[in-house]
Parts: structure tokens; sequence; C-alpha cells
């Protein structure tokens, strides 16, 4: 367990790094001299933005499968809950006569 912890913190880490680096290596070159042949600078530019809307892209779909899985737990308990037979017993009612 604690193993699992500390790889889902070291990955969060990696991730809020990459972001950072991308995006301060996209404001830093925003206005550069480019040669308009083979420029570096353009193709890291070009490979950070790419990155960012993957890893953008990624966590939308992963919030929304999250989401949806939580919808899916929820309206399985409400159904699994429904289904049960009540009987008396089960619900504990006392008959005195």
């Amino acid at each position: 367990m604690r193993a699992k912890r500390l790889l889902a913190w070291s990955l969060c880490g990696v991730f809020l790094a990459m972001l950072l680096i991308s995006g301060v290596l996209l404001m830093a070159y925003l206005h550069h001299d480019c040669t308009h042949e083979d420029c570096p600078v353009c193709f890291a530019i070009s490979c950070c933005r790419n990155l960012l809307r993957a890893f953008s892209a990624l966590a939308l779909l992963l919030g929304v499968l999250f989401h949806g899985s939580l919808v899916a737990h929820a309206c399985q308990k409400t159904l699994a809950n429904r289904l049960l037979s009540h009987t008396l017993i089960s619900l504990k009612v006392k008959f005195t006569d």
C-alpha cells in the first residue's frame, strides 16, 4: 500500500514538473528570432505544445471515466438495494398483538 502511494505521488510530481517546465519553455521562447528552416526552438515549442495537448486530453478522459465509474457504482448500489427482498424479519418488524 505504501509503495503504491509513493508511486502515485512520484507520478504526480513528474506530471506537474513536466507541465511547469513546458509552460516555462513556451513563455521563454514565445518571441524568438526564427530562421524558418529546421528551427530547433520551433521544434521544441511544437513538442511542448503537443505534449501539453496530449496530457490535457488524457486528463479529461480520465476525469470522465472516473466520474462515470462513480455514477455507475452509485446506480449499482441503488439498484442492489431495490432488488433485495425486504421481509418483515429483515425490516425487524415486531408483531405485538
